[in-house]
C-alpha cells in the first residue's frame, strides 16, 4: 500500500454518459491558463488500444479496430465481451499507465488518471468493477479521488443515444415506459456503486475522496485540485427553499 501520497495526482472516476472527458478538458484548460502542465491518463483508451491490438492480425487491422472501437457503441460491443477478459485487459491498461503517470510524475506534471470504477455490460444485465487492486497499488497515490456526477435524466437521455449503452430500448408504448423506469434504476445503482468503490479506492491508497457535480462552475474543480479553499458539501431541499 502506498505510504504517501503524490501532490500533483488525481484521480477521476465516474459513469459513461456523466461527460468526465469533457469536465477534464475543461479543467486542465483551467489550469494551464493558471501556469501547470497538465497530463491526462485514461486507462480506457489503453483497455480499447490492447482490445484493438489483441484482436488484429496486423498494424492495418488494428488501426482499423481501433477506429472502429473509438467510435460511439464501441465500448459497448467490448463490453460484451467475457468478465475475466475485461479484467484482464484491464490490468494490463493499468500497467501501461502506471508507467506513463510515473513519467509525467517525475516532470512535475499534473496527473489526471481517469477510469470507470465500475462497468456495467447491458447484454447481460451485469455490473461489476474490474479494478486490479494489486496494480492500482503500484501507482503514485493521488491526493485526491473526485467522483463526478451528473442528474440522472440527462445521463439516461445520452446512454440510449445511437450506439450507447441503453439505444436498443423500445422508442413507443407500454414497454418503452417500462425500460426507461428500468434505466433510471440501473443508472441510480450504477451511480451508488461507482461512489462506493471509488470511496474504498481512495481509502486503500490514502487519498481524499469528493463527490463533484459535472454542472459546477470549473472554477469549482480547480479550486478543489489547488486546494485553495475549505470543500464543503451543502444538501438541502431544493423545493423548500424555493417556496420560502
Amino acid at each position: 500500500m502506498p505510504t504517501k501520497t503524490s501532490p500533483h495526482v488525481y484521480w477521476f472516476t465516474g459513469i459513461p454518459g456523466t461527460r468526465v472527458r469533457i469536465a477534464l478538458t475543461k479543467l486542465a484548460e483551467n489550469l494551464k491558463k493558471q501556469g501547470h502542465d497538465v497530463q491526462i491518463v485514461s486507462i480506457e483508451d489503453q483497455l480499447i488500444a490492447n482490445y484493438a491490438k489483441r484482436e488484429s492480425s496486423n498494424a492495418t487491422k488494428e488501426k482499423e479496430h481501433l477506429l472502429h472501437l473509438k467510435k460511439v457503441g464501441g465500448f459497448k460491443t467490448l463490453l460484451e465481451e467475457p468478465r475475466s477478459l475485461i479484467q484482464d485487459l484491464w490490468s494490463n491498461a493499468a500497467k501501461s499507465c502506471c508507467n506513463e503517470i510515473k513519467s509525467a510524475v517525475r516532470k512535475k506534471k499534473y496527473v489526471f488518471l481517469t477510469f470507470h470504477a465500475t462497468y456495467y455490460a447491458d447484454k447481460f444485465g451485469d455490473m461489476y468493477s474490474p479494478v486490479d487492486i494489486k496494480e492500482i497499488e503500484k501507482f503514485p497515490a493521488p491526493s485526491k479521488v473526485i467522483t463526478f456526477i451528473d442528474d440522472v435524466y440527462d445521463i439516461a437521455t445520452r446512454l440510449r443515444e445511437e450506439g450507447n449503452v441503453f439505444s436498443n430500448r423500445p422508442m413507443g408504448g407500454y414497454d418503452s415506459v417500462k425500460a426507461a423506469l428500468r434505466d433510471l434504476l440501473t443508472i441510480l445503482e450504477w451511480r451508488s456503486t461507482e461512489l462506493t468503490v471509488s470511496s474504498l479506492l481512495a481509502d486503500l491508497v490514502g487519498g481524499q475522496h469528493f463527490l463533484l457535480a459535472v454542472k459546477h462552475p470549473v472554477l469549482s474543480a480547480s479550486r478543489l485540485v489547488l486546494g485553495k479553499g475549505i470543500p464543503v458539501y451543502v444538501s438541502h431541499s431544493i423545493s423548500e427553499s424555493r417556496r420560502h
